[in-house]
Formats: C-alpha cells, sequence, structure tokens
C-alpha cells in the first residue's frame, strides 16, 4: 500500500523496535530458548545459540537506519544479475543495519548479502549472523511445514558457524 507521510516509530530503544517486529524471540520474549521451535527443531542448537546470547545482544544495538526487515525472494527485483527495485515497504522499520542483511542472507544466501552490503555501503560484519539467530527462530515459530523449519534450522547453524569464524572461542 502507497501512503503518504513519514516512517513513524513506535519504540523508545532499538531492542524494544526490535520486540515490536520480533515478539517472541530468545533473549528478548518471554519464551525461553528451550521451548523455541527452533530448539525444539534440533536440540543441538541450545548450547550454541546460548553462547551467542551477547552477540545477539550487540547486534541489536548496532547503529540503527531505516529497513525493509522483509527481503524475501519476491521483494527484489533483479535485471542482469543487478538489484533493480526493492518492494512493498510495509513492515518498514528502523532498526539495525544487519536485520536486513540477515533477511537477504535467509533468503539469498551470504554472498547476495554481502554483496547487497558493499551495494549499500555498509560492512557485513558479525553483526548480521548474530542478528539471523533472531530470523531463524522467528522464522522456525512461523513455519507451516518441515522443510521451512529445516530451513530454519540450517541457516541457524551457518550463524552460528559464521560467528565462530569472527570469535573464535
Amino acid at each position: 500500500m502507497d501512503r503518504p507521510g513519514s516512517l513513524v516509530g513506535e519504540a523508545d530503544t532499538p531492542t524494544e523496535g526490535v520486540r515490536t517486529r520480533l515478539p517472541d524471540v530468545w533473549p528478548l520474549g518471554p519464551t525461553p530458548l528451550t521451548d523455541q521451535a527452533l530448539v525444539r527443531a534440533d536440540p543441538a542448537l541450545l548450547g550454541p545459540m546460548q553462547e551467542q546470547r551477547d552477540a545477539i545482544l550487540t547486534a541489536i544495538r548496532e547503529p540503527a537506519g531505516a529497513l525493509h526487515t522483509d527481503l524475501h525472494g519476491g521483494q527484489l527485483l533483479w535485471r542482469g544479475g543487478r538489484l533493480l527495485a526493492l518492494l512493498d515497504f510495509g513492515d518498514a522499520a528502523r532498526g539495525p543495519l544487519a536485520w536486513d542483511l540477515a533477511s537477504v542472507a535467509f533468503f539469498h544466501g551470504w554472498a547476495v548479502a554481502d554483496h547487497v552490503a558493499g551495494g549499500a555501503g555498509i560492512r557485513m560484519g558479525a553483526e548480521a549472523a548474530a542478528f539471523g539467530l533472531l530470523l531463524a527462530q522467528h522464522r522456525a515459530r512461523r513455519a507451516q511445514d518441515e522443510q521451512k523449519r529445516a530451513r530454519a534450522v540450517a541457516f541457524a547453524w551457518h550463524c552460528i558457524e559464521q560467528l565462530g569464524r569472527v570469535n573464535p572461542g
């Protein structure tokens, strides 16, 4: 829908802003990690996810900008291998830039997310992988079939792998 006017926020802090769009993801929402659909689908994620709590909270507090927040395949138009347009800003928000990068990575892979980051003049850092753990939880909760839930689990493992490369423990 084309709406006149400016983007108006409802949250006082970046964390609260993320919580308005992702209300029940750990460590922000009321549901413990053990009860998240993502961890129920693959219990082996519990420990590695818990180890990334600080990274997730840091990613949420990163510098904010205007975001799309829902960059799946139908929202991106490509021509000749180049991004032509972004569509549907109905879920636009102000928040950490890592959100859109993680969203692109979930739907299109990390190479495309890195390309988008370069085109936007921002760096692809650990924050995108950490924010990806929030999106993996959200996608697993919304999954209506096992294949979509498995995709969220695979993405979470890839985010954890990315974080391990940046911050080997």
